[in-house]
């Protein structure tokens, strides 16, 4: 709103003039505007936000694929590991499934005292029974 006076030829006012313009079109286009440039910023921090999100989801999913890769290799290699087992058992370690050695006890004795797993099972008792009688009757109470 603005003010004005109207003088006579003399300066001296004879009457004072008031102004007023309506702004309210322009303070309602402004506070839109203001409105939507705060819609703006909230849209590109939550852009930036999901952008930060897939890129640690992005990130996961490499780690979560090296490790599946490692465990794949992992069961390659016990599976490799089994079958190699299994052939020695079968070709060498063990006697054929549901066969026994005809003979009686001495043959048996024989083949068993011919493997050197039971010779170092055998070994391994005798010293484990040594030494926990050795534990028993000479450590102090």
């Amino acid at each position: 709103m603005t003010l004005g006076h109207c003088g006579d030829l003399s300066g001296q006012p004879v009457r004072v003039i008031k102004f007023a313009l309506d702004v309210t079109v322009q303070a309602l286009a402004r506070q839109r505007s203001e409105h939507v440039a705060s819609l703006k910023e909230s849209v590109a921090a939550g852009a930036h936000e999901l952008n930060l999100s897939m890129e640690e989801i992005a990130a996961s999913m490499v780690r979560a694929k090296d490790t599946t890769d490692g465990a794949s290799a992992m069961v390659a290699g016990a599976d490799s590991s089994a079958q190699r087992q299994h052939d020695y058992i079968k070709n060498e370690g063990a006697a054929p499934e549901g066969q026994t050695v005809k003979g009686g006890g001495p043959k048996m004795l024989r083949y068993l005292l011919g493997r050197r797993k039971v010779w170092g099972a055998a070994l391994g008792f005798a010293a484990y029974g040594y030494v926990f009688f050795l534990f028993l009757t000479w450590l102090p109470n």
